[in-house]
């Protein structure tokens, strides 16, 4: 599977060093905060300069997925999988906040905290161990 740009970057900036503390803040490899922009969608992101076939380019860096890649490893890395910020804050990029899952589950979370009146299921995975673990699987009817 050939990666994306910015599925590259991140891979590369967390294996150089760059991370997220639980409580959401960016350090770089030296352990100095990251200044970090927001996107027009609202996400925190930085640019990170990396190289792929001797070409250099930036990547952006979501900060919301560089904590999952923390949690969850290469699972982030599927275009099928999304980032969830579970209180429905796209700036709160905490360790407890940042959950991944599909489209629906995305979607039910963003009913669950607009009062939708969908009815849908919302699951929670968990890395436990090198093992991903399924906390909680339960249907929401608002």
């Amino acid at each position: 599977m050939k990666l994306s740009n910015q599925a590259l970057a991140l891979k590369k900036a967390y294996s150089k060093g760059y991370s997220v503390t639980r409580s959401g803040m960016t350090l770089d490899n030296k352990g100095e905060i990251v200044e970090t922009l927001t996107s027009k969608e609202g996400y925190e992101y930085f640019n990170y300069r990396t190289r792929r076939n001797g070409s250099s380019f930036y990547g952006q860096i979501y900060v919301h997925r560089l904590q999952a890649y923390m949690k969850y490893g290469d699972m982030v890395i599927d275009k099928k999988i999304h980032c969830r910020h579970l209180n429905g804050n796209k700036l709160d990029n905490s360790y407890d906040n940042i959950f991944i899952g599909e489209a629906a589950d995305n979607r039910a979370d963003y009913l669950r905290l607009t009062n939708g009146r969908r009815s849908k299921t919302i699951t929670l995975i968990k890395k436990s161990f090198g093992r991903y673990q399924l906390l909680l699987k339960k249907k929401i009817v608002n």
